[in-house]
């Protein structure tokens, strides 16, 4: 019987390590593939390449992944919009990079808070300073759209576009005359006459200091930026609102006739266009590269670097539980700590850009902050929501250097 065992131990034994070995070679294979699909290649920038901005991959205050269906195409999207960081250090990389010709802007997609509109519009002007040209190709002009596109050296409006530029305004819905259909009883606790979140359960119409509170803060958002337009333009911040109250800008030909855009073509002229500024015959010769492409090709960061400038984001609502989901709370505090017990990390940069929250939350983040701030620098960058933060943030900032 041991000449059988032997057999039977043996064959056991050759298929156990078989099988190990078959196993090994697959997952190998497995992470091998799954390792080159995950890695992505930088772009290549062509030479004498015209840098695109388009618009539809958003730029945000972190390139965090969105979700878009389209239910007439039937199709879904998932794309990852591009920092806010990185696509201004981008544009700055292109402004000394012989490789780029110009930018190519096209705004009609625009979709950002003022914030972060003018920290874009100002990268723009400063490529423009290099000497390099910006211009602007509009399908139509409404008022954000024209705010980007003002600061081109050309802005081109497409020679049917519209023009719809009337100011900034802000509706609100009441909802005290439903609640009083239904016989809900609304109890609400606020303090100071200013403080209108929950207004709108127990008023049937915006209070006058609800009114005058987004009046001024309306007021001053445009201020900002028809003083901007106008800075770019030919004509005053004054003419510009008299012509949008006035309803004078009711056409192309009027915009180009008071300065707001330089010429009214079509999609092939401004090609044409193109073709004498890269000095090519055909425009099938025009190389393009989008902004996501070149900020992935040329914006790089050194992680391994001996001495770095942390940037942290507070971007989101201020919960308990954060979990990862777009909100800060305590797992924000302790990216904060690991910032202050890292002894590569010589700053910090805190970017604020939140609605506020839990109190017990941003006492858990102020402690941390102070914890940091005594040993290191510690600068405030405010985004589009920083002035509606909750009172225990601003307690952070007031304990700030400027």
């Amino acid at each position: 019987m041991k000449p059988f065992w032997k057999v039977v131990f043996g064959g056991c034994l050759g298929t156990i390590i078989a099988f190990i070995l078959v196993n090994l070679v697959f997952f190998s294979l497995i992470g091998s593939i799954a390792s080159s699909f995950g890695k992505e290649e930088a772009p290549a920038v062509p030479k004498n390449a015209i840098l695109k901005i388009d618009f539809k991959e958003p730029v945000q205050e972190q390139g965090r992944e969105s979700f878009s269906f389209n239910p007439l195409a039937g199709n879904a999207n998932m794309s990852k919009g591009l920092s806010l960081l990185d696509a201004v250090r981008a544009l700055d990389a292109a402004a000394t990079d012989p490789q780029i010709k110009f930018v190519y802007l096209k705004p009609d997609n625009l979709n950002m808070d003022i914030a972060t509109a003018e920290e874009f519009r100002a990268a723009l002007a400063r490529f423009r300073e290099s000497g390099k040209p910006v211009v602007a190709y509009c399908q139509g002009l409404s008022s954000g759209p024209y705010y980007m596109a003002s600061v081109a050296d050309k802005v081109i409006l497409n020679a049917y576009g519209d023009v719809m530029i009337s100011g900034m305004s802000s509706q609100l819905m009441y909802y005290k005359d439903l609640i009083d259909h239904l016989g809900i009883d609304i109890q609400l606790i606020r303090h100071g006459k200013y403080k209108s979140a929950g207004e709108p359960y127990i008023k049937s119409e915006m209070s006058a200091e609800n009114r005058e509170q987004y009046e001024k803060m309306l007021g001053t958002v445009w201020g900002v930026m028809a003083d901007a337009v106008a800075a770019s333009r030919d004509f005053t911040a004054e003419q510009y609102n008299q012509w949008i109250d006035d309803l004078t800008l009711t056409s192309g030909e009027v915009a180009r006739e008071k300065g707001l855009v330089n010429e009214l073509w079509f999609d092939d002229q401004v090609r044409d266009y193109f073709c004498t500024l890269c000095d090519v015959k055909k425009s099938k010769d025009l190389r393009y590269v989008s902004l996501k492409d070149y900020a992935a090709a040329k914006v790089k960061s050194n992680l391994r670097t001996k001495e770095k400038i942390a940037v942290i984001y507070a971007d989101g609502e201020i919960v308990m539980d954060d979990r990862g989901n777009g909100n800060i709370g305590n797992n924000f505090a302790r990216e904060i700590a690991k910032a202050r017990q890292d002894s590569s990390v010589k700053a910090v940069v805190f970017r604020v850009n939140s609605p506020g929250g839990s109190a017990f939350a941003s006492e858990q983040i102020w402690h941390e902050i102070q914890l940091l701030r005594a040993g290191k620098p510690v600068v405030i960058s405010m985004g589009g929501m920083a002035m509606k933060t909750s009172q225990s943030l601003m307690m952070i900032l007031s304990t700030l250097p400027p």
